[in-house]
This record gives C-alpha cells, structure tokens and sequence, in this order.
C-alpha cells in the first residue's frame, strides 16, 4: 500500500520518518523523498510504502508527524494513457520492443522520425485509418481506452467504514500523548 505525505521539510531525515510511523504500529516497507521533475530537488513530499494491515488505513488520519502539520493521501494517478511512440499503440511505452514501428502520420512501417511524407497532405492513423495523426486525442480507438480506463461509478464514495483501534493502540497513543506533553512543558 503506497501513501503520500504532504509539507514535511525535504530534509527531514527518511529513517526518522519511518522510525515515526513505526512508533504509531505502521508496518512501513521503504519512505522516499519525491524529487522535482526537472531540477531533481527534494519536495515536501515523501512516498510511503506500507505493509498492508487491519490498520493500516487508519493512516489517513494523521495529521501531524514530527511537529508538523501533515496531509496523508493516495498518490496522483495519471488520467492520460500512454501511447507507444514506436508502434502508436496505447497501454505501453516505447520502451517495450515486442512490436514494429509504425509512422504517427501515415501509419506506415517506420519510425516517425523517418516520414517522408510532406505537412501538407493529411494524415492516417495507425490505429482507426481516420485522417488524423494516430497520437490524436479525438480519436475513438483513444476514447474507447479512455472510457475503459475511467471507472462508472465513485469508488471513493462509499468507501468501507474503518474498525475503531485495539484498545492496546489506544493506550499506547494516549501514553505517548501524554509524554509528549510532558516534554513540551
């Protein structure tokens, strides 16, 4: 099970992090801090990957760690599907090599790169034969993936309710309250 928390510092150190999260009995498997994009500076955002537990869950409840306000989620998934820029196809990458090249504007047997095929005349696509560059998001064979990628119904809707903690997890929170605010006075 894989989370995301929001606006602790980037430099917060990952091993305290999970050392943190395993105070409060979550079962982490590995904490990473999310890297920018393009600069590949640190966010504040850490990835973290959990054993999946009775309680588990329940980590969309906290709200603070390590003296700070916090935000747990579910990770962004992507709406877009990936299309292949060598086949065209969707549902992979070009970083799959089990299938031929295929041109994004005449949808011949060669690499886009390799078109000879001037600007002006129209293209055809790979995979309707329609007069429009195969990578066009009009296109029905990307509306069909699309609607089969989008669930009908809002799963997150009606969501399970969650089992109230052992009484032991309890206790152990409420003792470690208290002897947070112990060292706070």
């Amino acid at each position: 099970m894989r989370i995301v928390i929001r606006n602790l510092h980037p430099t917060t150190p990952i091993e305290l992090i999970k050392s943190e999260l395993e105070t409060r009995l979550f079962e982490v498997r590995q904490v990473t801090n999310v890297l920018h994009k393009i600069s590949k500076h640190p966010l504040p955002l850490f990835f973290v990957d959990l054993e999946p537990t009775d309680h588990s869950n329940q980590i969309y409840q906290l709200s603070s760690l390590r003296h700070t306000k916090i935000k747990v989620e579910e990770p962004y998934k992507p709406k877009l599907i990936s299309q292949c820029q060598n086949c065209q196809d969707y549902g992979h990458t070009r970083a799959y090599l089990g299938y031929s090249a295929r041109c994004v504007r005449c949808s011949a047997h060669h690499l886009s790169s390799e078109c000879t095929k001037s600007t002006d005349t129209s293209a055809k696509c790979v995979l309707c034969s329609g007069d429009h560059p195969a990578n066009y998001r009009g296109c029905n064979v990307y509306k069909e993936f699309q609607r089969r990628k989008t669930p009908t119904t809002k799963a997150t809707a009606s969501q399970p309710s969650q089992p109230s903690p052992p009484s032991d997890l309890t206790q152990l929170m409420s003792s470690f309250v208290g002897e947070l605010k112990s060292l706070i006075n």
